[in-house]
């Protein structure tokens, strides 16, 4: 179809009967697509099957492929349906946020303030999501006991003492709060 020629980059007419694994296949993804083919044509559909296909100009593209049988008037086999979509983006997009969020991980751990990061749930509930080493020596409470737990509820007092609205002003006006305490 004309998507499969823009991914691929060959035209219609010049892929007509030729073979598809040489043509866009590694041989190390060649077999692990006939397995797949195989399981396939014995009734279990695929769903989800990932790989990796060669474009005319070199390029490669994760793929993840929906595949079933089509059967004769008998309920023979006699081929395959087989719907792809370009994943490519997607998972370099994951990979590039897995490593953001493992340096950030690590700054968090390793620098000498305390950090305590909460999700906000409007209109005035922030959830501990996390807190570094010393922001745990800091205040004595641990942060896998607080995980997922309302400010209030960790801090009993914030409250009344204007602290859970300091904190949530922020996100209502936008404008950034300080405090040296």
């Amino acid at each position: 179809n004309p998507e499969a020629e823009r991914l691929y980059g060959y035209k219609r007419e010049d892929v007509l009967g030729k073979d598809y694994f040489e043509l866009c296949l590694s041989e190390e993804a060649q077999e692990a697509v006939v397995v797949d083919i195989e399981k396939v044509l014995a009734g279990e559909p695929t769903r989800g099957f990932e790989n990796v296909v060669i474009t005319h100009d070199g390029q490669e593209r994760i793929l993840s492929w929906n595949v079933d049988r089509v059967l004769d008037s008998d309920n023979k086999p006699i081929g395959i349906v087989a719907v792809g979509q370009d994943i490519t983006e997607h998972k370099q997009s994951n990979s590039a946020l897995r490593k953001s969020l493992r340096t950030s991980d690590y700054i968090g751990r390793t620098i000498p303030s305390g950090l305590f990061i909460y999700r906000y749930e409007a209109p005035d509930s922030l959830f501990l999501v996390y807190g570094n080493p010393e922001a745990e020596r800091l205040t004595g409470i641990k942060v896998a006991e607080w995980l997922g737990k309302e400010f209030n509820e960790i801090w009993p007092r914030a409250k009344e003492r204007g602290i859970t609205d300091a904190f949530l002003s922020p996100m209502k006006t936008g404008q950034v709060y300080q405090a040296e305490d």
